[in-house]
């Protein structure tokens, strides 16, 4: 669907988007074999802000008379949809949010992860910017480390030079560095 090179999800294909009841019914199946629910993670598989219903289950997740969970309690990973990251910052501004970035390169970024041509990196991070100014809320950085691609001084230290750049907003952003698992179609 979106073609992240590093992605086994990716492979899957996308065969389509979980309905709101979906997405809040597997929550419900934790609570209800009595697991305590306290945060909800959108992240891991697929790209949360493309689907629209997962909008209305963050309206059910924080609703008083359903889960009544706090919006800081529930995170969402995005690759950079800009319309959806918007949203989340003009209706759900204390939802916790992360960019996947995985390379400060625009050039580069757009081989591992063909979205950045159509919402590039410095697009997206000025929105983040205006994410951070409006809501004073950090945005976590997600960069996986892919030995011998983006994982040398040089990329460590635009890293640090990208965000720090960032308009009295480089300190509200927090890097994830995270280890590559190999995967048969994406070693």
């Amino acid at each position: 669907y979106f073609g992240c090179k590093f992605c086994a999800t990716g492979d899957i294909g996308l065969k389509k988007n979980l309905t709101v009841n979906e997405i809040t019914d597997q929550v419900l199946y934790f609570h209800l074999l009595g697991h305590k629910i306290d945060s909800i993670s959108f992240m891991g598989m697929g790209e949360a802000l493309a689907n629209r219903q997962v909008f209305d289950a963050l309206d059910s997740f924080t609703d008083p008379n359903l889960f009544a969970l706090s919006p800081r309690r529930l995170s969402i990973s995005t690759i950079g949809i800009i319309p959806s990251i918007k949203k989340i910052t003009q209706e759900y501004p204390q939802v916790n949010l992360t960019f996947s970035l995985h390379s400060p390169y625009s050039e580069e970024r757009s081989k591992l992860m063909p979205i950045n041509d159509r919402y590039p990196i410095d697009e997206v991070m000025n929105i983040l910017d205006e994410h951070i100014r409006l809501t004073s809320r950090k945005v976590y950085i997600a960069y996986i480390r892919l030995p011998g691609v983006n994982d040398s001084l040089e990329h460590a230290n635009e890293v640090v030079s990208l965000l720090k750049s960032r308009y009295k907003s480089g300190k509200l952003y927090h890097v994830n560095l995270i280890r590559y698992n190999p995967t048969i179609s994406a070693p």
